[in-house]
């Protein structure tokens, strides 16, 4: 078996606050990426997901642990002898050096002879969509093209690893969208491997072939986007990833592959999970768009908040002493409920996840 294009393996950073107090940023994280994978860590800001990327480049030295690239281990090595390429949020571009000259500084850096070096640059900025603008300076180019052509700056040199700290949170919403599935191609059609950090979690999952969710430092849980969103290992993931109602439960019986869960004014049954908590208590994760309002249903509810958003609308309904986010998908089908108005509701509790609450409350 080949060895992983990454291992991070261990790694702890601590740093000290401005009182001398250690602060843990990254606590005993290990992860293997393999060869070709796309891999977004993810999480709130301050959760060790940058200072990990830059472990991983060589911008930080951790506290304890090992870095390890192809099989090499690369720990102790600068970032220029670990064969990887970063792409900032700020882009990073050289002001004085046009788009050629900014896409061929790697290239040139290593000794690359001139008419490899012309093509590999313009190969690069085909990549990127980007012929024809060779000669323009960064001040000339709009935070798209920026953002392309510290993309192709960092793809030119064909790292094994390309990392990437949040490179389009300076974009608008409509351009953050159009890149994402740019550089989705882009790495698909190279092949490289991808390691890529936001606090977003639509690029996370529009992107990642498998998330790591991060915080406090700590890892929560790693997996593809759509185990993610239906099976989250904790309250925290659950509620960090996608909206959710997370309501509290005890469970009452457990029959096989079904449990009932007592919630605050109804029971449950929803799918098992694992051995029954000593305690019987428990979350049970119930996403939106699986709490469908009507002008009947098997429960009855009231609608405390109704927010249009044009292809849905987002409802707060209040059944029993529950509070539920609701989305409906069609208004202009389905139509608007207004604020107050009783409704029939029906909980998806069949497609339900359970987590436990170990630590919670």
């Amino acid at each position: 078996m080949s060895a992983p294009a990454l291992l991070i393996d261990r790694l702890t950073k601590v740093f000290a606050d401005p009182a001398g107090a250690a602060v843990v940023a990254v606590d005993d994280v290990t992860l293997a990426v393999a060869a070709g994978e796309f891999v977004s860590l993810l999480g709130p800001s301050g959760c060790g997901k940058t200072t990990l990327l830059r472990i991983v480049a060589g911008f930080e030295t951790p506290t304890a642990g090992e870095v390890v690239i192809a099989g090499e281990r690369v720990t102790e090595l600068p970032p220029n002898r670990r064969d990887t390429a970063m792409v900032f949020q700020s882009y990073a571009l050289f002001p004085h050096l046009d788009v050629f000259e900014n896409v061929a500084f790697g290239l040139r850096v290593r000794g690359v002879a001139a008419p490899s070096l012309g093509a590999r640059v313009a190969e690069a900025l085909a990549l990127v969509g980007l012929t024809g603008l060779e000669r323009r300076s960064p001040d000339q180019l709009s935070g798209g093209q920026q953002q392309r052509v510290a993309l192709a700056r960092a793809v030119v040199t064909r790292p094994r690893l390309l990392l990437l700290d949040e490179p389009l949170s300076n974009l608008d919403a409509k351009l953050r969208e159009q890149m994402r599935v740019e550089l989705r191609r882009i790495q698909r059609e190279l092949g490289i491997t991808a390691v890529y950090v936001t606090h977003d979690q639509v690029e996370a999952m529009t992107l990642a072939d498998r998330i790591v969710v991060m915080n406090r430092g700590r890892v929560q849980q790693v997996a593809p986007p759509a185990e993610l969103y239906a099976r989250p290992a904790t309250p925290f993931v659950a509620e960090f990833v996608g909206k959710v109602n997370l309501l509290e439960g005890r469970v009452t019986v457990a029959d096989g592959d079904r449990w009932r869960v007592a919630l605050a004014g109804l029971e449950a049954v929803v799918p098992a999970r694992g051995p029954v908590p000593p305690d019987g208590r428990v979350g049970v994760v119930v996403r939106p768009e699986t709490v469908h309002l009507r002008r009947d249903g098997p429960l009855r509810g009231v609608v405390r908040r109704t927010t249009y958003l044009g292809s849905q609308v987002e409802y707060e309904v209040e059944v029993g002493d529950l509070r539920l986010q609701a989305i409906g998908q069609s208004p202009l089908e389905e139509g608007i409920f207004a604020e107050g108005e009783r409704v029939g509701v029906t909980i998806g509790f069949d497609v339900a996840h359970v987590v436990p609450l170990d630590g919670v409350g």
